[in-house]
């Protein structure tokens, strides 16, 4: 349970957590459940919206809805280096994964293996060139396995 400092109406401080308020008022006992003092305003939390790889999502001050104090989120743009730090790091993660699938598959192209090899060889292929693919590596195809 999340809280916030309210004078006049306006949030003043932001969050607050049961231990925080009751250090303010060593003398005094809370109920169980806790109920804040007054001036401090229980906070409804609210999912956080989904945003892309080319946003930031941060938590702003809470907002008054319909007389409830609310959470409320902030989607701002990402800076040209946030965007491309992401999209090493899902690269990297996405090669990763093809590099798993194409060793889970070399079975199929040893002498002895009774696989299909030709229709392995081109699905082993078509993994090789995942990170060519339009879109790379935001949207991604998978190709089947034979």
């Amino acid at each position: 349970m999340t809280y916030a400092k309210v004078e006049n109406g306006a949030v003043v401080e932001y969050p607050l957590y049961p231990g925080d308020i009751m250090l303010r008022f060593p003398d005094t006992s809370f109920p169980v459940p806790f109920e804040a003092p007054q001036g401090y305003e229980l906070v409804i939390q609210i999912p956080q919206p989904s945003i892309s790889y080319n946003q930031n999502l941060t938590e702003g001050d809470p907002v008054w809805i319909d007389g409830v104090l609310t959470q409320d989120w902030n989607i701002e743009s990402a800076s040209n280096q946030e965007i491309t730090e992401r999209t090493q790091q899902k690269a990297t993660e996405v090669r990763a994964q093809r590099n798993g699938l194409l060793a889970q598959s070399d079975w199929t192209q040893l002498s002895d293996s009774t696989a299909d090899k030709p229709a392995w060889a081109d699905y082993r292929q078509e993994l090789r060139d995942v990170p060519n693919q339009q879109g790379f590596p935001w949207q991604v195809v998978w190709p089947e396995k034979p």
